[in-house]
């Protein structure tokens, strides 16, 4: 039988080949994984209310191999077309795949250059893992409630924290205080987040932190041998401690963690919180100080490892902040400003460019290959993806509209180099689901 790509879900996004069952039959299978996956996830939520029932709704979502099976070919929509399996291949994979085990998968470690100068580490991880990470933060998810000061959580992005920050201002929240946590995710204690998360420790050690990952760094070029050392420091780092870089769960851990602070703030102040990032506001300097030390004790007080808030800067909005890439200052007249960082721009810019240079060399040599125009059209979708989620993200700010124009003729530019049609590029994007972690320069 003929190897057929595979489009499902109704947003026609391609997960991967089917060779030995048709199309459709293949598309039952998938949309009945999905519904099962839902149901599941939505008893997860429920229980999650409870006290013992959430084990119980735990144990029969990861043992549904259907959903093991749904995260597993969702992990696989972003590898190129080749690197894609046959659809009963993940069925296998799905058969075989224990949370309460090691993964039998090599994790790959890069270091990327901060724009202050040194270096962070990211893990790049393969469909097993990533699909093991979606299931324990579908199960993390379920078993807290936000804060109102959380933005970084489902429902609650950046853009809502602009406008959050804004009414503030209105009120007379004219100070701030901006802060940080030193080296966040490094800081978490492997022992304590085994202990203190609310699902299996067993699959806390083998999918949420790294301490029985199948480490492989990066191969450095000549010109990076100086490197060796920081990448085998971080190499031994996550071995040890702190939570992966990279890791589908690892926002969802922190975000858990955050919520269960409770800093008793002055009347006339509020903070702003992005996984490791605080804006306090406040309607005096001397509020303003108060939130912060309140703020501070709660962060030292986390159980899960030893925390250091650090202030970034403090004073007024007349002055201005950055906070989220965007750039807050009040005006002579009294009214606040709010426009995107230069970094930011520069940001998406630069990605636009290299990313447009990337697919269209992909292309170039990989024509007449058979799988070529669905790579064109998957590569051209994310990049519209990426560029929709930069828009949302920044959707608040007051200077966004300037650069939707430039953005939305580069979707097109990249549609005629892959000869794909911008209007179906443009439809399929929007279907898929947003997010702006990631999107702005931290």
């Amino acid at each position: 039988m003929t190897k057929q790509p595979l489009w499902i879900g109704g947003s026609h996004f391609p997960h991967g080949w089917a060779t030995n069952q048709s199309v459709e039959e293949v598309q039952a299978l998938v949309g009945k994984a999905t519904k099962r996956r839902a149901a599941l996830r939505s008893k997860l939520k429920k229980a999650g209310k409870g006290s013992k029932a959430p084990k119980k709704a735990q144990a029969v979502y990861l043992g549904s191999k259907l959903v093991r099976f749904d995260a597993l070919i969702r992990a696989a929509k972003r590898l190129d077309y080749h690197e894609k399996l046959e659809v009963p291949q993940y069925q296998q994979m799905a058969g075989q795949l224990n949370l309460h085990e090691p993964i039998d998968e090599p994790v790959r470690v890069y270091l990327k250059k901060k724009s202050n100068g040194g270096y962070r580490y990211f893990c790049d991880f393969d469909v097993r893992h990533r699909a093991a990470q979606a299931l324990v933060a579908d199960m993390i998810n379920a078993q807290f409630q936000a804060k109102p000061f959380q933005y970084g959580v489902r429902g609650q992005g950046i853009a809502d924290a602009v406008k959050k920050a804004r009414q503030l201002f209105a009120t007379g929240y004219v100070h701030f205080v901006w802060l940080d946590i030193k080296s966040f995710f490094d800081s978490f204690d492997h022992s304590a987040i085994v202990q203190a998360l609310p699902i299996a420790k067993d699959v806390t050690e083998h999918v949420a932190i790294g301490k029985h990952y199948q480490l492989h760094g990066q191969k450095l070029s000549k010109e990076e041998t100086a490197l060796q050392d920081i990448l085998d420091h971080y190499l031994s780092l996550i071995a040890e401690r702190g939570m992966p870089q990279g890791c589908a769960c690892s926002p969802a851990i922190a975000n858990f963690f955050m919520s269960k602070i409770e800093p008793k703030l002055p009347k006339g102040a509020w903070f702003l919180n992005y996984v490791d990032d605080f804006l306090i506001l406040a309607q005096s300097p001397e509020r303003a100080q108060k939130a912060k030390n309140a703020l501070t004790s709660s962060i030292e007080e986390m159980p899960v490892g030893k925390f250091e808030l650090l202030e970034k800067s403090s004073g007024s909005l007349h002055s201005g902040v950055e906070f989220l890439g965007h750039a807050f200052a009040e005006q002579p007249d009294g009214a606040l400003k709010v426009t995107i960082s230069p970094a930011n721009i520069h940001k998406i810019m630069a990605w636009t460019a290299e990313e447009h240079e990337r697919i269209t060399d992909k292309f170039a040599t990989d024509q007449g290959k058979i799988w070529v125009s669905f790579d064109a059209m998957s590569a051209a979708v994310r990049f519209a993806h990426h560029i929709l989620s930069w828009l949302s993200t920044f959707s608040q700010a007051d200077d966004v509209s300037e650069h939707k124009k430039e953005l939305f003729e580069r979707i097109e530019t990249l549609s005629l180099a892959t000869g794909q049609d911008a209007d179906k590029i443009m439809g399929l994007a929007k279907k898929m689901p947003s997010s702006d972690l990631n999107i702005y320069e931290a």
